[in-house]
Order: C-alpha cells, then structure tokens, then sequence
C-alpha cells in the first residue's frame, strides 16, 4: 500500500510539472499568433495556417492582394523562416519531454502492477473475512442452536392453499418429478462434460512437448478451451514474432509454440513455452491502436505479454472464458480452503473421539513415504511417539543451524530420518502437519543454498557430485539435472567468450571445438557417476543435442555464412570431427548428428562454389579468341604438345581445383552433389563450345579449335577425373561414364555441323559454284581438256582447311572425309540440277559438257583420293550417272563418249602438267596453284 501511494503522488507530480510546461508554451504560442512582416503593416494571423480547412488561394486573394512584388517576397522569406523556427521548436519540444514521458511511461506501468497486486490483496482480504465469518458461525457458545441433520421425511411448506398436514397436491408432485428427472439430465451431462474435458486435458498433455515439467498433471484439471489463432507481440516495438497455441485449463493458462522439424519437412511438435496458473496473472482488453488491434494483455508482477488476434470476437470470446474460468478457479479454491478449515476445526473439538485429519499426501515429505507403504520397511502407527513429536519440534532450528554452518550432509540426513518419522504414522494429525510444514520449508531452504553451490562454474567435480546426490537424497533429481547442465552450458558459453579470434579462422575453430567437445566430454563423465538411473539419461542427450546445435550455428556463422573457402571449411570440419571423436571414451558418438547438421550447409556451399567455376569458365570462354596455344608453358601435368585454346586451360585448372578442395570432403552421403556438380561443370563447358560452332562468322580455325577442346575434354581430361572419383568413392561413377559417352557423341556432332556449314559456304559462294557451273556446251571435248577453274579453286580450299587441321588431336581423314561427303551431297541435291530460269525443266547438259563434269568428278576424286571414302565414291557415281541422264534425255546424238581410260589418262596428264603437287593434299607447302 505504501508503494502505491508513493506512485500516485509522484504521478499527481510529474502531472503538475507538466501542467506548468503547457501553460509556458501556451502563453509563447499567443505571443506568436501575430506577426507585422517586413514592416509592412500586414498583420498575419498564424492560428489561421492551423486551421484543417486552410486554402492557400484564398488566403493569398484575401491577404496579399495590393502588396508589391518586394513585400511579397518579403513576406514569403519571413513565412519560409518562421517554418524553420517551428521546425527548431517542435525538436527542443520533443527533446526536452522525452525524458520526462519515459519517466510517466514507467510510472504507469509500476502504478498499473501496484494496482493488480492491490486487487489481488483486496480479493485476499476478502477470503478471509468470509472464512472467519464461517468459522464464527461454526464455534458457538454451548447452548445455542447448532444446525443438524434432520432424519425422516422432508416436510414442504406450501404457501397457497396447501393441506396443513403436510400432503402435496398431485400436480406439485408430479412437477417435481419432472424437476428432478431435468436435474439428473443435467447432472449427466455436465458429467459427461468434465469427463470429455479430462480426456482432451491428457490428449494435450501427449501433444505438447515440455508440459508435464511446466504444469505437473492432475486428476481434477479440465481443458476448457484452446485456440491457434493468436500471435505473440513484442512489448516493446508491438512487432509479429510468432504464432502460438493457447490452452485453457480450469486452473492454468498455457501458451506453446511450434518447434521447428529437423528434417524440414511438414510442421514440428508442440513445445510449451509458459504456463501461469489463473490466480497469479490478470488479463487485460488492450484498445485498438495503430500499433496493434485485437490484442490483449496478460500480467505476471513483473512481467507483461501481449497477445493478438485476427478477429475481434476471438478475442471477445477468450476474454469472456478466461473470466469465467478465473472466477471458477477462485471459488473451488475457497471452497477447498473452508472445507480444510471446517475439518481442522471439527477435528480439534473431536480428537479424543472421532479424530479427522487434512490429507497431505500432496506433501514432498509425504509422498516419497507413501510410495511402497506396503513393502518391506517400519512398522505403520497411528501416533508419533513423545520422544519423535519433541525431537520433530526441534528440528527446524537444527536445520536452520546446519544451513547457517552449510553443513549440508548432517542437515540431508536429518531430513531422511524425518521423512521416515512421518511416513510411519497411518494418519496425520494437524501437529504433526504443522510440523511436517515447518520442515519442508527448512528442506526448500536447504535446496536453494545446494543447488546455487551446484551451480557454481567453479565447482570441482567432488563438489558437484556430493551436491548432486544430497539434491537426490532430498528428492530433487530433476532440479540437480537441470541446474547441472544449465551450469555447464553457461560454462561452455563463458568459455566460447574467452576465444580470442586473430584472423585465423581455422585455428579459432579448432579452439572452439577443443573448448566446447571437451567439455561436453567431461560433462558426460561427471553426469554418469551421479545420476546411476537410466531414465536420467534422455535429459542429458537432449542437453548434448542442444550444445551441438549452439557449435554448429557458431560455425555456420564464422564458416558458411562467412563465404570461406573449402580448403578452410575442410580443416574446419576436420578439427571438428577429430575433438567429437574424444567423446567415444565416454560412449558418445555423435559423428552422424554433426553430418546432419552441416550436410544442407555442404551441399548449399558446394553449389556454390559449382556456380563460380561454371561462371569462370564462361566469361574465360568469352575473352578467350579461340586460337591454338601450345601447353609448353601451362600446367605441368599436361601431356607435352597438346594444343588447346586458353579457355581449355582454363578449364583444366579450374576442375582440377575443384576436384582437389572436393576431395577434402569425400563421403557417400555427399556423392550425389559433388558428381552432379561436375556433370554440371563438363556438361556446360561441352554445350557452350558446340553452341559456339554455329556462328556463321567464325573462322576455319577457331572452329577447329574449338573441336580440339572438346577433343581434350573428352578423351583426355574427363576419363582422368572419373578415375580420381572412382579411387575416392571406391565404386565407379556411372553419370560420369554416360556423360563421356555424351560427349563422344557432341564431338562427333560439332564435326559434322562444322562440314555442313563448310561445305553449304563452298558450294554457295565463287569457289565452287557448282549451280551455276556451264555444262551445256554440246561441242566436242578437246583432247587436252583440263579441270574447270572451280573445281580447281574447290580443291585449293580444301587443302587449306586440312592444312590447319592439327592432328593429334584431330582426326583429319574424318574431317576433310565428311567435308567431301557434304560437298557430294550438295552436288546431289535435286536444286542443283533444275534450269537456272525455269525451276521445273533439268538443268542444260552438252555434249561437251557432260564430258567436263565426267572429267571434273574423275580428277576431284583422284586429287583427293586419300580421304575418299566409299560412300563418297558412290556418291560420286551418282553424280555422274545424273549428268549423263540429262544429257541423254535432251540430246539424240549418237556420237560416242569418252571411255574412262580417256579420263583416268587426262587426270593423270593434269597432275603431271601441274608438277604432282596435287598428290600431297593437305601437306604443308604445297603449292596448288599449278598451270
């Protein structure tokens, strides 16, 4: 009460002070309300520019109509100071009354919590008064009338007409019947409704993770209502943070969140977060505001949550049932209250007789007595003897004496021999309870004082297991768990502080894993020798889990999140895995949860660092001018005289290093990522040099260089990665071994789109024309004949690009092969024979000139006879065969053709005239511009 008036009379003062502060700026505010600009007679009203319904128009026509243009912009220069200034003055405003509205901010909240715990201590005030009322009422004077039973039948008054004997009508009879039969409806149903709401309570209990700790179960509590539609809202900044599940019970209010799943998939379990029971907090209807709508407060001196909800009737609803079940909870718990007192009282009057005692069976003492009353052990009795009532009497003060000298041993022992005093009386008399009451006290004492020495960082291990088992002797296994392991993760997070990071990062790792493995290694040993149950030992993997869980998030931090390289994230994960594996001495192995934990990280890092060499390769591809360069001066480990672009080496260096940092993290789990990760890489580098041969404007040899580099790639470079993958996985690699058949299989693609696009630009432009080549002469060849000029050109270009062709690692013969057969192709196509005028009649062929297109074919084959194939000769049969069937259709002259010897004798009289260069096509320095 004092502090409450403290409050309201500091709050009555900052009012009067902020009184004082109005009434100042008021009378500055009316001496600013008018101003004479510029000397100019104009007095301008400032109330009027806050009016909401100001008009700049027409305050300008009203006002400055007849100034001039100088005391106008005198004016507008005073109007645009004047913001200024009330700019300047509303900042020193809000500057000087910050200060003081944080102090009322907080004045309200302390006169708000002085206000519930006023409300609670009235509503105390109150239970008393009424249970002394009653306890008057019950201890009367002898002589006066005291309320008894009355045996027999009832007897009913009626008011209206009744016989004066006391018979009742039959209608009245029958309307009580018919009263009685809704009673007993309605008592079976209310039954059935705490029977389903029992039911719903245990469901929950199965449901929410952490709830038995929370809120202990019990027989009697009923689950009145729940809802997932409200969200937890900061206290502070009235921001989102979570979606929770409220649970109302008849005597508690909890509130759970979702615990994330691990694997990641679908929703996690329920965990419960808080619990406060229904006489211990107030909940408030909070007002709509910007900041947040349908919300509602719930206090707990000293602590405020805010909650809200979509819907205002969710909120109206909640509010109305927490009412409800909060008023509920309080007169059960009075009615319990004066049902105890009543039987404390009856008891005391009737001891010598009838004696009646309060149950205690919820008692801490009492229940470790009861558990195994009939097995072996005392003998039960009915009354603590004279000797153990007075020995009981004394015992509080030797405790207090045993906790003041911490002389914890002797006080732990003197607690067993009471627990075994009282766990020998059958019934327990209101001396004994008082007594038991003043010992439990004494016990909680004596378990705060052990469990801060257990708590203690500095403990030694004696210390801590002595401490440990008085807590077990005490009863209180739980507790020594959990404030064990809460000391030692805030040793290890004192620990983790003391790191000092230098700019290694691999050595600050190793450190941390030293300081949080090792640790957690002796955790395990200490926590093995004091807790012997085996139900003891979930808490402590979960405690293991958690401390797993706060290293690995320290090094997806400093490692993952930090973009290090994978050399660095291998020795990380390297120095980790050797201090985990210290924890097999002790039987923990818990390599599999780190692999867990770190394997998304991995697997996100290595598609990462995939990403980058891909990019690499394709801006080196972009830069790259695609001419040959000789691996003299590259890499050491390449074969002397290979000839490849730059992008090919760089290519080469970028998997190779690639291969080396994912060598550092070989393990089946990760075999998936790190081989798609080079089909990904090899695949594209293919794809983007086979796209690159499509340009119409690329040279002869960049397009042959080009097919050197896929040449490389695949018969050289990718089976010697398979290779390393295959002795690192130990097992072959069958999406690489498909791939180098894909590759094969583009190579072999990228040679035949290059000939085609040759050869079309052969037979389209001026070397060979061959469309629009003249055979229509029908005048006799002449016996010296020769090749046409562009067959001869034809054949120049052709040694041209064969010169250029580096073989290895080119196959030439397979090349310039298929650039025939594509040039034989183009010569067959039905195009090539239609007139040059009308598309729908054969081409003009002479009797001379099917001889010169005989002649032609016979020395273009004989010239290029090295890389002829069989299919091209056939080929070149049917371009003959076609010739001489034009010619036969169009002309009836019998005069006989030249016969092949004629020809073979003409080709070789050409090679001749021409010096015999002709025979070495495709040979450097070969001239074959002959005459």
């Amino acid at each position: 009460m004092a502090q409450f008036s403290r409050t309201t009379r500091e709050s009555m003062s900052l009012g009067r002070s902020n009184g004082v502060m109005k009434d100042q700026d008021s009378r500055r505010d009316q001496r600013e309300q008018s101003r004479d600009f510029g000397g100019s007679g104009l007095d301008i009203q400032v109330s009027a520019f806050m009016d909401k319904d100001f008009s700049p128009e027409l305050y300008v026509q009203k006002q400055l109509p007849s100034l001039s243009e100088d005391t106008v912009r005198t004016v507008h220069s005073t109007l645009a100071d004047a913001k200024d200034t009330a700019a300047a003055d509303l900042q020193r405003s809000i500057y000087r009354n910050y200060t003081e509205f944080i102090a009322i901010s907080k004045e309200v909240s302390k006169l708000e919590s002085d206000v519930l715990i006023l409300r609670g201590l009235l509503g105390d005030l109150k239970t008393i008064n009424e249970t002394l009322r009653e306890d008057a009422g019950l201890d009367r004077a002898p002589g006066t009338h005291s309320p008894e039973p009355v045996s027999g039948p009832s007897i009913r008054h009626n008011s209206a007409g009744d016989d004066s004997r006391g018979i009742t009508s039959p209608p009245h009879s029958r309307r009580g019947s018919m009263a009685e039969g809704l009673d007993r409806s309605r008592d079976k149903v209310e039954r059935d409704r705490e029977k389903e709401d029992l039911a719903a309570a245990e469901r929950v209990y199965d449901v929410v993770d952490g709830l038995s700790k929370l809120l202990p179960s019990s027989p009697n509590r009923r689950l009145l209502r729940d809802t997932s539609a409200f969200h937890e809202v900061s206290s502070s900044s009235f921001k989102q943070k979570q979606s929770c599940q409220m649970f109302l019970f008849s005597d508690a209010l909890v509130i759970a969140g979702r615990r994330r799943n691990l694997m990641g998939s679908g929703k996690g379990r329920m965990q419960a977060e808080r619990c406060w029971m229904l006489s211990e907090i107030a909940v408030i209807d909070m007002k709509d505001s910007p900041e947040i709508t349908n919300g509602l407060k719930i206090m707990k001196h000293p602590d405020v949550f805010i909650y809200r909800c979509d819907a205002p009737e969710i909120k109206k609803q909640w509010l109305a049932a927490l009412k409800k079940a909060a008023d509920e909870h309080v007169m059960a718990r009075r009615k319990e209250r004066d049902a105890g007192a009543r039987q404390a009282l009856m008891g005391m009057a009737n001891s010598s007789k009838q004696p009646s005692f309060i149950s205690s069976d919820n008692s801490p003492l009492r229940k470790q007595s009861l558990i195994g009353k009939h097995d072996k052990g005392p003998q039960m009795r009915d009354q603590i003897s004279m000797m153990d009532m007075r020995w009981l009497t004394e015992l509080p003060d030797e405790l207090d004496v045993f906790i003041a000298l911490r002389e914890f041993d002797e006080a732990v022992e003197q607690t067993d021999k009471a627990k075994l005093i009282i766990a020998q009386v059958i019934t327990e008399s209101p001396r004994v309870r008082s007594l038991r009451l003043a010992v439990e006290e004494r016990v909680t004492r004596l378990a705060g004082v052990i469990s801060q020495e257990l708590a203690n960082p500095l403990s030694t291990r004696a210390q801590v297991k002595c401490n440990i088992d008085r807590l077990l002797r005490l009863g209180l296994g739980e507790q020594a768990r959990e404030i064990f392991l809460t000391a030692r993760s805030s040793l290890i997070k004192h620990r983790v502080r003391q790191l000092q990071f230098d700019g290694d990062i691999t050595q600050y790792i190793a450190e941390l894993a030293v300081v949080v493995f090792t640790i957690i290694r002796n955790t395990c040993d200490w926590y093995t020798s004091s807790f012997k149950e085996s139900g003891m030992a979930s808490g402590f993997l979960k405690w293991v889990k958690t401390e797993i869980e706060q290293y690995a998030a320290i090094f997806r931090r400093q490692i993952f999140d930090a973009g290090q390289n994978f050399a660095v994230i291998a020795d990380c994960l390297q120095a980790t895995v050797e201090q985990s594996r210290t924890l097999r001495e002790v039987g923990l192995d818990l390599n599999f949860m780190l692999e867990h934990l770190f394997l998304d990280d991995i697997l996100n890092a290595i598609d990462a660092y995939g990403r980058r060499c891909y990019e690499a390769v394709v801006a080196s591809i972009a830069k790259d001018p695609l001419t040959i360069v000789a691996s003299d001066d590259k890499a050491g480990d390449l074969r002397a005289g290979l000839k490849v672009t730059q992008s090919a080496y760089t290519f080469y260096d970028v998997v190779v290093e690639f291969m080396n940092d994912m060598s550092l993290l070989v393990t089946l789990s990760l075999y998936e990522k790190i081989v798609s990760s080079f089909v990904g890489l090899f695949n594209g580098y293919l794809t983007i040099l086979s796209e690159t041969v499509k340009d119409s404007l690329m040279k002869d040899a960049q397009v042959l260089a080009i097919m050197c580099d896929e040449v490389f790639v695949v018969d050289e470079f990718l089976p010697r990665i398979i290779a390393q993958l295959s002795h690192r996985f130990d097992r072959p690699i069958p999406e690489l071994e498909e791939l180098l058949t894909v590759g094969r299989a583009l190579v072999a693609h990228t040679m035949e789109t290059y000939c085609v696009w040759r050869s079309t630009s052969l037979t389209h432009s001026e070397i060979f024309p061959f469309e629009t080549i003249d055979y229509s002469s029908n005048r006799g060849i002449s016996e010296n004949a020769r090749p046409t000029e562009s067959v001869t050109r034809l054949i120049q270009e052709i040694h041209t690009i064969a010169v250029q062709i580096e073989s290895p690692p080119l196959d030439k013969f397979s090349i310039v092969a298929t650039l025939i057969e594509q040039l034989l192709l183009h010569m067959l196509e039905p195009k090539a024979w239609e007139h040059p005028e009308r598309p729908n009649e054969a081409r003009p062929i002479g009797f001379g000139g099917v001889q010169q297109l005989v002649l032609d074919v016979h020395f273009f084959l004989r010239v290029c006879e090295s890389y002829v194939t069989e299919r091209a000769n056939e080929m070149a049969d049917d371009v003959c065969e076609r010739g001489l069937r034009i010619y036969l259709q169009g002309n009836k002259s019998t005069t006989e053709l030249k016969t092949g010897d004629w020809y073979d004798m003409r080709v070789e009289d050409c090679i001749s005239r021409y010096g015999g260069e002709f025979l070495h096509l495709g040979e450097k320095n070969v001239n074959t511009n002959g005459k």
